[in-house]
């Protein structure tokens, strides 16, 4: 067994097509190897770092890999790179500790490049396994937030949703009421404090264009100086708006999630459901949320710290630290 450490650049076109139908074989999604790589392309670097496990015959039977992103708090830039897209092959299993060779090795190579922290979301398999043996810190579990949309009214048909157009309006005008006395009793709380000043994504232009390349899977909606990202998915019969990301005037707080939703809730194809999945507590208060025993699946940040103790970086295990959503990484 040999574990190699690249980066994406340098992994050959057979290497790609090696490491997808490994993937494939493993986590079933019919991923292409163009597309795969493409995503490892598409990042802040203009690539990613891998890991590769080869057995005897020279073989992928392993993989896991970091990607870089660039984040900001309180003005200063912080280097991390987000693990994901691992997998061992049924066969290489027996050995409990290839996984985290796999990993130490690439932690290893990272370091080298400027890599300061390594974040995480594990399944609920890997939960333990990342804790225990990887050493790695839970900061927090991201939420599940849930608003029902005026879409609901075309599922009986375009007549019968034309007649009930004007209940359509009704709605979208009670639920902008309650959003502005939601928002003066945020604002009065003091639950709704700026974005900027949060561990964050540093989002630009250039970002938003690598992010989200797949037009088929995102729909970037701007009117004015509003801007959302939106990902719709049919979910158990029901047309669900996943919202990536939303914006107003360059500020990404309640004012822009309330003006997003009053948005939506009037378009001609509206969703029938909108849902958030992250840490939008800072935001939203208790406001929204499904309570975790009705969550589907539970996605816990946790973080590496590549060697530096915990209570050096403390501020990095605060979830009201932490602006963390789908767009940071989609854990679908």
């Amino acid at each position: 067994m040999n574990i190699i450490c690249k980066s994406s650049i340098e992994i050959t076109d057979d290497e790609w097509m090696e490491i997808t139908d490994s993937f494939n074989a493993n986590f079933p999604k019919g991923l292409n190897w163009q597309n795969f790589k493409k995503y490892f392309l598409n990042s802040y670097l203009g690539y990613a770092f891998h890991s590769l496990v080869l057995n005897n015959e020279g073989k992928i039977v392993g993989h896991t890999a970091f990607i870089p992103k660039k984040y900001r708090w309180n003005g200063v830039e912080i280097l991390m790179a987000q693990s994901g897209s691992t997998f061992i092959d049924k066969e290489y299993r027996t050995d409990l500790l290839l996984y985290r060779k796999l990993y130490d090795a690439l932690k290893k190579f990272v370091a080298e490049k400027g890599v300061q922290f390594i974040l995480i979301v594990p399944n609920k398999a890997a939960y333990t396994y990342t804790e225990r043996i990887l050493k790695c810190k839970n900061i927090f579990a991201l939420d599940y937030y849930i608003i029902p949309s005026t879409g609901i009214y075309s599922r009986w048909g375009r007549f019968l949703g034309m007649v009930l157009w004007p209940l359509k309006a009704i709605q979208a005008i009670v639920f902008s009421l309650i959003l502005e006395v939601l928002h003066l009793w945020l604002r009065f709380k003091k639950i709704d404090n700026p974005a900027n000043q949060r561990i964050s994504l540093i989002r630009n232009e250039e970002f938003e264009k690598l992010r989200y390349y797949n037009e088929r899977d995102y729909r970037i909606i701007q009117s004015g100086k509003l801007k959302y990202v939106l990902n719709t998915k049919i979910e158990k019969g029901i047309r669900t708006a996943y919202l990536m990301h939303f914006e107003f005037d360059g500020d990404s707080g309640f004012r822009a999630f309330k003006k997003t939703l009053k948005h939506l809730q009037l378009s001609t194809d509206a969703p029938e459901l909108v849902m958030l999945i992250g840490n939008y507590e800072w935001m939203l208060g208790g406001i929204f949320k499904l309570p975790a025993k009705y969550q589907p699946q539970r996605f816990p940040l946790m973080i590496d710290s590549m060697g530096l103790s915990f209570d050096q970086v403390e501020f990095l295990l605060d979830r009201k630290n932490w602006k963390f959503s789908l767009e940071n990484f989609d854990v679908r």
